[in-house]
Order: C-alpha cells, then structure tokens, then sequence
C-alpha cells in the first residue's frame, strides 16, 4: 500500500488522480491510510516539527518509515 500512496502523491503533485475501482483494493488503501495516519503526517511535516518529536535523535535526518 505504500507504493500506492507514493503514486497517488505523485500524480498530486502532477494534477491528476487515481481511482481505485476495486472495491477491496479500495477497503484495504483506507485500512492502511488509517492505521498509517501518524507516519503519513509526519512525511509532510516541516524538519523542525520531526526534530521536536524524536528529540533523541536529532542528528538522524531520515523520514518516518511508513511499513
């Protein structure tokens, strides 16, 4: 589901939109959204939020992984 949510920022940032039409592909991109939600908010938040939260490590400068 990772993969899907990286192409569906993508074609964001392109203009465009992808529609899932099977509906268990769809019931399950929801499920992983939701349970993802925290790590998917932290992608896109500004470097000085990251620091704050994981003030015990603040030299480590990679993203939160979303797996």
């Amino acid at each position: 589901m990772h993969f899907y949510w990286r192409v569906m920022e993508e074609l964001k940032y392109l203009g465009e939109t992808l529609v899932f039409h099977d509906p268990c592909l769809a019931r399950e991109y929801n499920h992983w959204l939701q349970k993802n939600a925290t790590s998917v908010a932290l992608a896109f938040s500004n470097v000085e939020c990251r620091n704050t939260v994981f003030h015990d490590f603040p030299n480590l400068g990679a993203l939160t992984s979303l797996n």
